[in-house]
């Protein structure tokens, strides 16, 4: 066989393959919700959702956003890690510095691992002030079981924060006569 008929054969054997290539363990991540409105003072918690994960058995995640619009009070372990393994380990740094808002975590578990999709973490944050907050996914290192590393692309979403409504004090006479 002539030396670029064997070359053709191969790329076009090269193309089939990567176009038939299995690609539904490809890792994917989203901030649950993505865009959601609320008033100041109210709480909200914010999950990290990963789908096609295999073998997990660690994770480093940071997230940043707008400390001068919400403050973060808490960061917990997601179901997909599960919470009760033997050697277990969860950690958060939280940090509400002005102009650096940003949420730390890492988790491993040193027996047994994780597949399939959940929540790899939850974050509650309070409204601060009015604003809009975008919530982004700066940092995600997933390790295996061969402390393989998996970084899937980020996420974000969006927190928009309205002021309480102001509302005229009505008398029961004053309702009543708007509505005869």
């Amino acid at each position: 066989m002539p030396h670029s008929i064997r070359r053709m054969a191969l790329a076009l054997a090269a193309i089939v393959a990567l176009c038939w290539a299995d690609t539904s363990h490809a890792t994917s991540l989203a901030l649950i919700p993505a865009d959601s409105t609320i008033t100041v003072a109210d709480e909200i918690v914010v999950r990290l959702e990963a789908t096609g994960v295999t073998d997990l058995k660690g994770m480093q995640v940071e997230l940043t956003f707008d400390p001068s619009v919400l403050q973060v009070l808490s960061a917990s372990r997601g179901t997909l890690l599960p919470p009760g393994a033997a050697g277990s380990f969860f950690q958060s740094f939280l940090s509400n510095a002005p102009g650096n808002g940003h949420v730390q975590c890492d988790a491993a578990v040193l027996t047994g691992s994780s597949s399939g999709s959940g929540t790899l973490l939850a974050v509650r944050f309070r409204a601060l002030a009015i604003g809009v907050s975008p919530i982004t996914v700066t940092w995600v290192d997933l390790r295996d079981s061969n402390n393989a590393s998996t970084t899937p692309g980020g996420s974000s979403a969006t927190i928009r924060v309205f002021g309480p409504v102001a509302t005229q004090r009505a008398s029961w006479t004053k309702l009543k006569n708007l509505y005869r």
